[in-house]
């Protein structure tokens, strides 16, 4: 019996020397590092710095060459060129400049020009519709808000990864300590039954005993079998989240465990200390909203811009240019102007447009009112599962501990004949159920904290 037990216990310090921790936060690091949908949550950060580059785009200076002719029967009907620079500015004030020659026999004297040309600049100025806010300016404030947002989502996709994550690594931790607690289990039965199957043998023990002892190795054989699929299947669902650097997909050594002891993240006084504080607005959760809320504002600013008639002044001094001197007869008396005015009778579509985006402004505000009140149920709600959780854990921890002196104690006694295998075995039942207990009550310690954590998008 007693070569039996060295054999166990050389075997088991075997198993323990060859198996490598894979703790905690190298995990992390390596989900944050290396995972494919990181890399796609920074490919939105990039989506929204190129948005607000193409929404610039609206405000980038414009050349523009036109060229047109005709030619019949050796006569040269017309030949018009306009070539010109348009300049935006923010302030929907258009600057522009260009240089125009037209000639033929057949063009009309509105478009005649001297035969050196004319060189023009200008201002076009909306004068209505457009002059306080635009739809550029929309454009632009709205691409920047989308930007910001897109940083947002970052946070909250690497946040669902890193939960889904967390949740997966303390799965694998409970499963490894199940198949710890089987195992010990296990080796229990095992020495049971060769000493009472010895004891028998010698007439010690009735031989009716090793029928017990042996069907209590089989159950505690077929519980470390289950254990052990389980524990394989989650260390499986691990592998979802190892990759290497250039995004092949990683399976974890066969020899990696993962950490034996579980570290507090909080302690009570900490969360207490939110217990009176209203849910911030800068959390990502919130920011969402209100980023939704500000693109809507900016829209319902344009539509009320567009309630105003549209009327739009162009001014165009011209000057004929001399030798290599464009500005040599200059005079304020020569220009083009124009002045255009548009004004919808009943303005039905852009009232509609405009309720239609005072709904949806309305609708956000309720949205992000609902929110916040959510937050703030489920942090209260997680922060009184956790108080729950740390106070079953010390509790747990010391049924563990008593349970421990009881068998111990129960094993000795029948090691001495002054108890039975019914009550070792009852006495091992109860102290092997409180440590499978305990590691699930562990587990539900850290994935609860996760999911606080979430809340605030403080997983990272």
């Amino acid at each position: 019996m007693k070569q039996s037990i060295l054999s166990i216990f050389l075997l088991n310090i075997y198993s323990i020397f060859s198996q490598q921790v894979f703790d905690f936060e190298s995990f992390k690091m390596r989900v944050l590092t290396f995972h494919p949908v990181v890399k796609q949550a920074q490919n939105r950060v990039e989506n929204g710095n190129f948005e607000v580059m193409k929404a610039k785009g609206m405000l980038d200076p414009k050349f523009a060459s036109e060229i047109s002719s005709k030619q019949f029967k050796g006569k040269e009907y017309y030949n018009l060129s306009n070539t010109g620079l348009k300049i935006p500015t923010w302030f929907g004030v258009d600057f522009k400049t260009g240089y125009e020659i037209n000639k033929g026999q057949f063009i009309s004297e509105e478009h005649a020009t001297p035969g050196s040309g004319l060189w023009y600049a200008g201002v076009d100025i909306p004068l209505g519709q457009g002059l306080l806010f635009d739809e550029r300016r929309s454009t632009v404030l709205q691409a920047k808000i989308f930007q910001k947002n897109s940083e947002n989502e970052q946070k909250l996709i690497i946040n669902d990864l890193l939960l889904d994550a967390y949740a997966n690594y303390w799965f694998w931790y409970e499963a490894f300590q199940k198949l710890n607690v089987s195992k010990e289990g296990l080796d229990f039965a095992k020495i049971r039954f060769l000493g009472v199957k010895q004891n028998a043998l010698l007439g010690e023990v009735p031989a009716i005993d090793t029928v017990e002892a042996k069907i209590q190795l089989d159950s505690r054989q077929a519980d470390y079998i289950q254990n052990l699929y389980a524990y394989q299947n989650a260390q499986l669902a691990l592998n979802l989240y190892l990759w290497s650097d250039d995004f092949i997909p990683l399976e974890i050594d066969t020899n990696s465990i993962p950490i034996n002891q579980i570290s507090a993240v909080f302690k009570k006084e900490k969360l207490l200390l939110r217990m009176n504080d209203s849910i911030s607005l800068d959390i990502p959760l919130v920011l969402s909203s209100l980023y939704k809320l500000d693109q809507l504002k900016i829209e319902e600013k344009w539509k009320k811009e567009q309630l105003k008639p549209q009327i739009d002044l162009s001014y165009n001094p011209l000057s004929q240019p001399l030798g290599n001197n464009p500005f040599q007869n200059f005079s304020i008396n020569n220009y083009k102007f124009g002045l255009s005015v548009y004004v919808p009778l009943f303005l039905r579509k852009e009232r509609g447009s405009l309720n239609q985006t005072k709904i949806k402004i309305e609708n956000a505000n309720l949205d992000l009112k609902y929110k916040i009140n959510e937050i703030a149920q489920k942090e209260s709600i997680l922060r009184n599962d956790l108080f729950n959780l740390y106070d079953q854990l010390e509790i747990q921890k010391s049924q563990v501990r008593q349970a421990k002196l009881l068998r111990d104690s129960e094993q000795t006694r029948f090691d001495i004949g002054e108890s039975s295998l019914f009550l070792v075995n009852s006495r091992e039942i109860s102290y092997l159920t409180y440590k499978i207990k305990l590691a699930e009550i562990e587990a539900k310690v850290k994935i609860t904290e996760a999911k606080w954590l979430w809340l605030f998008s403080e997983l990272e």
